[in-house]
């Protein structure tokens, strides 16, 4: 709706969450995101991390309740990679 109304397509990143390797279930459909959204596909995956859980029951993030766990650092990378993509647009926006 947003990209009708402003008459242009926006930026855009597709992010697999709940992957879990061991499943085929999971292997295929990202087969298929590939297949499909090879250029809008971020090249990384948020894995199913039972961590997630864990601190939600806690009531705390789980950056704060587990640093280092597999769901913790995907999401550290996928912040990285979104914030080096608008670094640039933010900084020549400003110009």
């Amino acid at each position: 709706m947003i990209a009708r109304s402003l008459r242009k397509a926006l930026p855009h990143t597709i992010v697999p969450t709940l992957f879990d390797r061991r499943t085929r279930a999971s292997t295929d459909s990202l087969q298929v995101l590939q297949e499909r959204y090879h250029g809008a596909l971020w090249e990384g995956v948020i894995p199913i991390d039972t961590q997630f859980r864990e601190a939600s029951r806690e009531g705390i993030p789980l950056p704060l309740a587990q640093p280092k766990a597999r769901g913790t650092l995907a999401y550290a990378d996928l912040l990285a990679e979104l914030l080096a993509i608008t670094q640039p647009v933010a900084a020549t926006a400003v110009s």
